[in-house]
């Protein structure tokens, strides 16, 4: 294979490899930005549920309030939990399709420097 084969195609994977990079940025970024999104909303979320929980124990007075407060900050760290795992999740699905990504492009540049060792080097055996 002559220099200009193997040079051409180095640059097609140094080109390839850019490309990847670029898209598991790409990814993570969206990624990154729908993880604030949710974050955002489950504040709102909770912001909404501690003003309705405030409003309720305005209304049933002190002493039926503590009764309860047990009971709600169960609820509270319960969801608060489920909101945690939720995003979890996101992040966790996020950086496994970012790095795909980059291990898919790793093993073509892998393949393609096999390939181009034994055609290019087979000559000086």
């Amino acid at each position: 294979m002559k220099l200009a084969k193997v040079a051409t195609a180095v640059a097609t994977s140094r080109r390839e490899n850019a490309r990847a990079m670029l898209e598991a940025g790409r990814m993570s970024v969206a990624g990154v930005r729908a993880l604030l999104e949710r974050r955002v909303e489950t504040l709102r979320e909770t912001l909404a549920e501690l003003r309705l929980v405030g409003k309720l124990m305005h209304h049933a007075g002190a002493r039926e309030s503590v009764a309860h407060v047990d009971e709600l900050a169960r609820g509270v760290l319960q969801l608060a939990l489920s909101g945690e795992r939720e995003l979890k999740g996101m992040a966790t699905s996020t950086q496994g399709e970012a790095l795909g990504i980059l291990a898919r492009r790793l093993q073509a540049d892998l393949a393609e420097f096999r390939r181009l060792s034994r055609t290019s080097f087979r000559q000086y055996r």
